[in-house]
């Protein structure tokens, strides 16, 4: 649960307008963490997910699917099958909780470039890898992505901040 809430916590408080105490970090991260390079998103204020435009049950099948759906596909996917694929053979015999720096972090690289928000994406990768290599368990990296999509799921219905979606 404090991996899946820990990443909760980066991936909105880097955006969060308390994290502007931080300063030059919070402007760095807005200008070069985020895609596109350089370029500051514009603010999404709507979107055809929003609960005033679709209503409610399709918002919370928006929310229900990325916290169920997108985070078993994606740890099934990237810790599952790639991370182990990449040591060569077959994957299905790799231990679990073998661990190389290549394939641990360029799996996480790739998993952050896939997220508009590239840089937390990245912690995010690292953050679950580390997860699925401790407890050897692939549902334990799933349920902290789950928690992580449902917590943002709910905080972007609650506060508007749509740009998370």
């Amino acid at each position: 649960m404090l991996v899946g809430i820990g990443v909760f916590v980066v991936w909105v408080g880097l955006e969060h307008p308390a994290a502007a105490r931080l300063g030059p970090v919070q402007e760095l991260y807005l200008k070069w963490g985020v895609r596109p390079f350089g370029e500051l998103r514009p603010e999404l204020t709507t979107t055809p997910y929003a609960p005033e435009i679709s209503g409610w049950p399709l918002a919370i099948v928006r929310i229900l699917g990325s916290g169920l759906v997108i985070a078993i596909i994606e740890e099934f996917f990237w810790r599952g099958f790639l991370y182990r694929w990449v040591f060569g053979g077959d994957f299905t015999k790799v231990d679990p909780s073998r661990f190389s720096a290549v394939p641990f972090f360029g799996v996480a690289l790739v998993f952050g470039v896939e997220h508009m928000e590239w840089l937390a994406g990245i912690i995010a990768g690292i953050a679950y890898g580390w997860l699925y290599l401790r407890t050897r368990d692939l549902w334990s990296a799933i349920f902290a992505h789950a928690l992580t999509n449902l917590l943002l799921g709910i905080y972007v219905v609650m506060t508007g901040q749509y740009w998370f979606w």
